[in-house]
């Protein structure tokens, strides 16, 4: 019953625009923009509007300025690209973190997991530091080349187009269609409370990270945001994951679980490469005081199951080696 009246609305609706003069309809247009500019809320639908119209225009990429300088992302991303026009950067946290790590000093950074640039652009501002950045899906990796060759201007950034994991080969990607940050790897195509077993999917190259992250200059960070596939990303990179000096890794117990990846090897690859931990919940979150690696097991632990069936729950866990 509430699909047909949602349906003879729409109908409604369009009978309705179709008879309107075109200053009309403009006049209506404006006013429905000043309208949705209220509040945040309001705003992100506006935002959602002019994405879903985009797409209908047949419009591939949108451009938004910000700190970053303007980075451009899919017509659909109505999400990432929404928080940079709003909030003039994305994963402000992440990026001061390891902004701070090479304090305008030289070194290496690898993001895994990079998106459409937004945690390696802000980065790569320091020339001194040498950056590589992984990221499977292509659409986000064509923004990610465009965003790249935009605002980097040292030429200090190689992309690959891979998806790190615990052997090379295939994968099967499910895509999101609004959060374009969310897309996952498919290692189990039951039925979840996110619909994931719903999403289209395409197949992506993947590699482990020591067998493709080449010659680095220390120190070395490395960040890892994959939505669930950080253990496999950990059991690649077990040389590599060592020699950093600062690791900040994305820890979602429900995405981890539904991946079914060894979170207990990678608590012990923390444990045995670095000196303290924290967690920073979701991108806003102020990391909890570091405590030492020796007490960190049975900690990490415990916030995997407490969390590990609630989708909306995650934080970031940041991984110091204080002699690097």
């Amino acid at each position: 019953m509430l699909r047909l009246a949602k349906d003879l609305a729409k109908s409604a609706i369009r009978v309705a625009l179709s008879a309107l003069p075109r200053n009309a309809l403009d006049t209506m247009l404006d006013e429905l923009s000043d309208v949705l500019k209220l509040d945040y809320r309001r705003r992100r639908s506006r935002f959602r509007l002019l994405s879903r119209l985009a797409i209908d225009a047949n419009v591939v990429a949108l451009r938004v300025g910000g700190d970053y300088g303007v980075m451009q992302s899919a017509a659909g991303d109505s999400h990432i690209l929404f928080r940079y026009a709003e909030e003039r950067r994305f994963a402000d946290r992440t990026n001061r973190l390891i902004a701070e790590f090479f304090d305008d000093g030289a070194g290496s950074y690898i993001d895994i997991g990079a998106n459409v640039g937004m945690t390696v652009i802000p980065i790569a501002r320091n020339r001194l530091v040498q950056c590589l950045a992984f990221e499977p899906e292509p659409t986000n990796f064509a923004n990610l080349a465009a965003n790249i060759s935009a605002n980097c201007p040292y030429k200090n950034v190689v992309a690959k187009q891979i998806a790190l994991f615990s052997a090379a080969g295939r994968l099967t990607l499910e895509l999101a269609c609004e959060n374009l940050g969310d897309h996952r790897v498919r290692l189990d195509a039951a039925a979840g409370p996110l619909g994931e077993h719903q999403r289209q999917t395409i197949e992506v190259q993947a590699a482990p990270l020591d067998e493709v992250a080449g010659a680095f200059r220390p120190p070395l960070a490395i960040k890892i945001d994959t939505q669930g596939a950080e253990p496999y990303v950990f059991a690649g990179g077990r040389k590599v994951i060592a020699c950093a000096g600062l690791v900040v890794s994305e820890y979602w117990p429900y995405g981890m679980r539904r991946m079914k990846g060894d979170v207990r090897g990678m608590i012990e690859q923390l444990i045995a490469s670095f000196d303290t931990i924290a967690v920073a919940e979701a991108e806003e979150g102020e990391p909890s005081q570091p405590i030492a690696v020796t007490k960190a097991s049975d900690w990490l632990a415990s916030i995997y199951r407490q969390h590990e069936d609630d989708p909306d729950w995650y934080c970031d866990i940041i991984a110091r080696k204080w002699s690097a």
